[in-house]
């Protein structure tokens, strides 16, 4: 099945560290990842991204988050 939609995070959940792996294995399941309900600035997507592995650098031609 293509995507999966995760709904009900609030800030807690987004800080807990077993949201990372959980995220992770629905990637690798689904492909996609629906976050429903979820809003955030430049540092808590950073932080999202973290979650998964380390960032890496953004490709040419594509938009920059300053930071």
């Amino acid at each position: 099945m293509l995507g999966a939609e995760v709904d009900g995070l609030d800030e807690e959940a987004l800080a807990s560290p077993t949201l990372g792996p959980f995220l992770h294995a629905a990637l690798l399941e689904h492909q996609l990842v629906l976050l429903r309900g979820v809003t955030l600035d430049a540092e808590g997507l950073r932080r999202l991204g973290r979650l998964l592995g380390p960032l890496r650098p953004v490709p040419r031609g594509m938009q920059i988050v300053p930071g």
